[in-house]
């Protein structure tokens, strides 16, 4: 029986040898089956381009605004608010003095989000007012 097993095997390894029993013999030690992986590795540094231009101007220039409402004093000492629905506008610039609670105006100006204020609303530079 020893000897009829040894034959069995030695049919097997010589199957295996010539291709036979199978569409492959499997991945060779070393070969790996996953994609290979293109992209930088986190220790390569990122190369700088050499065609490199002048920054563009931005793009988010704001327009400007006309609104009116009734101007409220602000929260805090010396805010003058425009409220106007749906909006509230911090008054800001010389062409608001004059202005006191209550009057009812239209203003033109200029969002301003840069400004920073302890006013509630967005900062809105007028350029001009004119009592209702």
């Amino acid at each position: 029986m020893a000897g009829l097993g040894n034959a069995a095997l030695a049919l097997m390894l010589v199957g295996l040898g010539t291709g036979c029993g199978g569409t492959s013999a499997g991945p060779t030690p070393g070969d790996d089956p996953r994609p290979k992986d293109t992209s930088p590795s986190a220790d390569t540094p990122p190369t700088q381009s050499q065609h490199t231009a002048a920054p563009s101007p931005p793009s988010d220039q704001f327009k400007v605004v006309t609104a009116r409402g009734r101007v409220e004093a602000g929260g805090q000492p010396g805010c003058l608010e425009l409220v106007a629905y749906p909006s509230r506008w911090v008054l800001i610039g010389a062409a608001t003095e004059g202005l006191v609670e209550g009057d009812e105006v239209e203003v033109v100006g200029l969002p301003s989000p840069q400004l920073r204020s302890s006013c509630n609303g967005m900062p809105l530079k007028v350029r001009d007012v004119r009592k209702l």
